[in-house]
């Protein structure tokens, strides 16, 4: 047994000791302090606002969300959040809620209330560490809190989350890895300031009620700022500054009683000043923004586009919607929403009230897209949205420029038009090409943003006709690292400083019309000052939505009327400004643009002080240009040549194209070393210039390549892979792998269209919209079918004797019944069809669209007196329905037999079996429609 020994205690060490056991004590006090703040009220959002109260977080895979608000089935009150998601494969889609920073007690305790029709949603929130800074956010770390997951398919079910203390100490693990065992991890302070709900249940269709969240035991965080830019919250902070005056002087938004032309983008979590620096001087908002980001729009000079902040009173009191704040300066308009039809015009009305009563301080205008009933939505909102997608769908550009003057017509006069343009495809086509990709041999390496220079294209072509402003929509962010992003974030910043140089033209000038020009393939319009006409020509060959034509015109000449011939007439480029020949001629002054390329823009004045203000705007910009210019070139020719790499040997469906290439090649290469010569010496003009020429080259044989490749089909539509000239090979692939597989039975055998009973037994359903003095119906005749018996004939024509009305929406479509396919299952749709009558105003006559692809990519059909086959394929994203809806756009008689669908292995399941246990009674449904 060993004694103990004594140890002699240093008087210094001593007193260490003491510190440090006070300093230790002390913080021990202050958690238990924390941990034991006595608990307010519940905080509580009973979702009984006009607006919905969660919004889109994002997700890990391609998803189609819809949040809006529900009065069908809510828990309590009068409205809940319904969710609806289409989803592919993936793990999470998340809904977001800012919620009042709350500590992280052991009393708190968030709940919600789910109704869902499938199981698997989950309750999560987000904790913050404000004394632990993320070293590559350089922001408070943040860790997500997982509470219960909905189990009650189909009844209201209340989720948790249980002891946060205890989860936030089970994340704070992970997190030190993440960040390094060399970081120091403070979770004193944590707090939370976000509910998130994982809406994914696993691929395919959900739909989601949710109501009544509540936090028990709430503890509010005073001098915490939300982390986030986008908030659903109120600002409380009020601008020492005067708030700008916002207002529209007909058609013409000015702020502080200067014009402005809106150049928009979708904000996705990007810094505001690298949104600045790209071009865009307005952000556009999925949700009110937080304090922050409206200080930091102000300080950079940015406005803001978003949904008001609309709060409703408390239950039980009789208090009206609070005002809306000043601090919402930088706001430049309301976003009420888009795609809003005929019957929805009360509730938006109702809507449109309720933000003019609370916005009487700001006085903002209010900005709203409809599909129908355009001069009835005109008188509602102040600002219209042209949103119809053009790329990668059947609408062709000279279709896009009649929609666009269309639109504008058929709202009142004076009404602001802006335009939506998206930079990335359409979910729906993403879908296609995910899933199709695994049943390629070498999977393609996809990418979402739409070619820069078709968005260029497109822009031009809106500005021409007559739009205010360019909301560019995006669902990823624009600073990401991958060579599509960084070309396309080039082609925007190019066509931002391009956008710059006609500003007062396109935010003022009066639309005069569109031109006479002497190539069908190139449409100019004429806007008009009081010292200066500008005209825009742009493009319009054929397929420009799938690739860009060849746009090589020489010699181009222009007719511009009204204007005197005293005005000089200017060439208006990035690579300078070049006087142009011009002459009187019967209608007006000719014009000659001696190189034409995608988009041209002159200038007509005999003020020289505008022609000198634009030449100096132009040779400010001309550097940065040139190197755009220069880097976009070097994309395109990277992915020109590796299309030639795949296929060394000329196949047979590239004979043109493959001879195009021999030809061009040389001078392709020639014109891209003449730029970077040009560049090195600071000849920025001409560098522009053979950029420009280098480019033309490659679109030609581009374009040649992807015409040869799709004439076997009778859409580009038909198979997925041919919407963009990147994915040929992979299209030729398929085509083959089609061609050659073994595909199963007809799961549309009443498509034959022979017997009434049998469609309107298995779900076959007609929809008619009625239109004062327009006839619309549906029948099967036995006059003129493709093989026996009877084809379904599709009718809308005006009554007797009157002058045919406007039609700007469809009168009549009818629907398949629903088919269960499998998923990954390729389907093949066959069809017959023909036109006996096409009446203008309608570009599109007869259109096919499919439940799966959605009219993105859908396909006209029966373009002419005789009858024609149709083929196209489909991927079954999920299990589920696929139905087919044929629609009448406009005046015509139309004629659809022998629809078959067929799989390339057996089916999974057989056809509803609804339809075949519970027959529909046989119906007159498809007689004529008496109104």
């Amino acid at each position: 047994m060993c004694k103990g020994r004594s140890i002699p205690i240093n008087p210094t060490d001593h007193h260490r000791r003491t510190l440090l056991f006070v300093g230790v004590l002390s913080m021990l006090l202050s958690l238990i302090s924390i941990s034991t703040s006595p608990a307010q009220g519940p905080w509580r959002d009973s979702f009984e606002s006009i607006e919905p109260s969660f919004k889109d977080a994002g997700g890990d895979t391609i998803y189609r969300l819809r949040v809006q608000k529900s009065q069908s089935e809510v828990h309590s009150g009068d409205w809940c959040d319904h969710v609806t998601l289409q989803a592919g494969h993936g793990s999470y889609v998340y809904v977001s809620h800012a919620i009042r920073p709350t500590q992280i007690i052991e009393e708190l305790r968030p709940t919600i209330w789910v109704k869902a029709s499938r199981p698997g949603v989950q309750m999560v929130a987000r904790a913050v560490l404000p004394q632990t800074i993320d070293p590559q956010t350089q922001l408070p770390a943040t860790v997500l809190l997982r509470g219960m997951s909905y189990t009650e398919t189909g009844h209201w079910q209340q989720l948790a989350l249980d002891r946060p203390r205890h989860l936030l100490d089970q994340q704070l693990r992970g997190l030190q890895l993440r960040l390094g065992e060399s970081q120091q991890i403070d979770a004193r302070l944590a707090y939370l300031d976000t509910i998130f709900i994982n809406v994914y249940a696993g691929q395919g269709a959900s739909d989601i009620l949710l109501d009544d969240l509540e936090l028990a035991g709430f503890v509010p965080r005073s001098g915490i700022s939300p982390i986030t830019t986008v908030s659903n919250t109120e600002v409380s902070t009020v601008s020492t500054n005067d708030p700008a005056i916002v207002q529209l002087r007909g058609d013409v938004l000015q702020i502080d009683q200067q014009p402005q032309f809106i150049r928009g983008i979708r904000h996705r979590g990007e810094s505001l000043r690298f949104l600045k620096q790209v071009g865009f001087n307005t952000i556009l908002l999925d949700a009110p923004p937080g304090a922050n980001l409206l200080a930091e729009a102000e300080e950079l000079g940015l406005w803001l586009i978003c949904p008001p902040p609309l709060r409703a009173p408390r239950q039980g009191t009789t208090a009206t919607i609070s005002a809306i704040s000043t601090a919402y300066d930088r706001v430049v308009a309301w976003d009420l929403g888009r795609s809003y039809l005929d019957s929805q015009k009360d509730s938006f009305q109702r809507q449109m009230r309720k933000v003019r009563d609370a916005d009487r301080s700001l006085s903002r205008p209010l900005l709203a897209g409809a599909i129908e009933s355009l001069k009835s939505y005109s008188r509602l909102a102040d600002i219209l949205v042209a949103d119809r997608i053009p790329f990668g769908t059947p609408l062709e550009l000279s279709h896009y420029c009649q929609y666009h003057r269309g639109f504008i017509q058929q709202s009142l006069p004076g009404t602001p038009i802006w335009t939506s343009l998206p930079t990335e495809y359409d979910p729906a086509i993403l879908e296609q090409w995910r899933l199709l990709s695994p049943l390629l041999p070498t999977s393609p390496l996809l990418s979402p943003e739409i070619p820069g220079e078709m968005v260029r294209l497109y822009a031009f072509a809106a500005v021409a006709a007559g739009s205010r402003g360019l909301l560019f929509e995006s669902q990823n962010r624009l600073d990401q690292d991958s060579p599509s992003t960084k070309n396309q974030l080039k082609c925007l910043t190019l066509l931002n400083r391009e956008l710059e140089l006609i500003a007062p033209w396109v935010a003022t000038g009066e639309w005069m019309g569109y031109l006479t020009t002497s190539h069908p393939q190139v449409t100019a319009a004429q806007l008009t000052l009081r010292h200066a006409d500008l005209v825009i020509a742009h493009d319009t060959s054929a397929h420009s939505q799938y690739v860009l034509g060849q746009a090589s015109v020489n010699n181009l000449k222009l007719v511009v009327p009204g204007v005197s011939e005293s005005r000089e007439a200017y060439l208006l480029a990035s690579s300078g400004v070049q006087r142009l020949r011009k002459e009187r001629v019967p209608g007006g002054v000719q014009i000659l643009l001696p190189e034409f390329d995608t988009e041209a823009m002159v200038l007509l004045t005999r003020d020289p002080s505008v022609y000198q203000q634009t030449r100096l705007k132009i040779d400010r910009l001309q550097p940065e240009v040139a190197g755009l210019w220069s880097e976009i070139a070097k994309f395109k020719a990277t992915e020109y040549r590796d299309a030639g790499k795949v296929n060394p040997q000329p196949p047979t469906n590239w004979r043109q194209a493959w001879q195009a290439w021999r030809t061009q090649q040389p001078e392709i290469e020639r014109f891209l070393s003449l730029q970077q010569t040009n560049l090195k010496e600071g000849q920025f003009g001409e560098s522009i210039r053979n950029g420009k020429r280098a480019m033309r080259r490659m679109r030609i044989v581009s374009s040649l390549r992807w015409e040869e490749t799709v004439q076997t089909l009778d859409s580009p539509a038909c198979s997925p892979w041919a919407l963009s000239d990147r994915y040929l090979n992979e299209h030729l692939s398929a085509m083959d792998e089609w061609t050659a597989a073994p595909w199963g039975q007809n799961l549309l055998p009443e498509g034959d269209c022979e017997q009434l009973s049998r469609l309107t037994a298995s779900g076959w359903s007609p929809f008619y919209r009625s239109i004062p003095q327009v006839q619309s119906f549906a029948e099967l005749a036995s006059a003129e079918p493709r093989s026996t018996g009877s084809a379904l004939r599709l009718v809308v024509q005006p009554e007797p004797d009157v002058t045919p009305p406007s039609i700007d929406s469809p009168p009549l479509w009818v629907a398949t019944r629903h088919i269960m396919a499998a998923p990954g299952q390729i389907l093949k749709i066959s069809l017959w069809s023909r036109q006996q009558s096409w009446q203008a105003p309608s570009s599109e006559g007869l259109f096919l669209y499919d439940s799966v692809a959605g009219q993105s990519l859908g396909i006209r059909l029966a373009k002419t007196m005789e009858w024609e086959k149709t083929t196209l394929f489909r991927a079954v994203p999920h299990q589920g329905n696929f139905s087919l809806t044929f629609v009448v756009n406009g005046y015509g008689e139309f004629l659809i037999d022998d629809l078959e669908v067929t799989a390339i292995t057996p089916p999974q399941a057989s056809p509803d079996p609804r339809f075949s246990r519970n027959p529909r009674p046989s119906t007159s449904t498809f007689l004529p429609n008496n109104r």
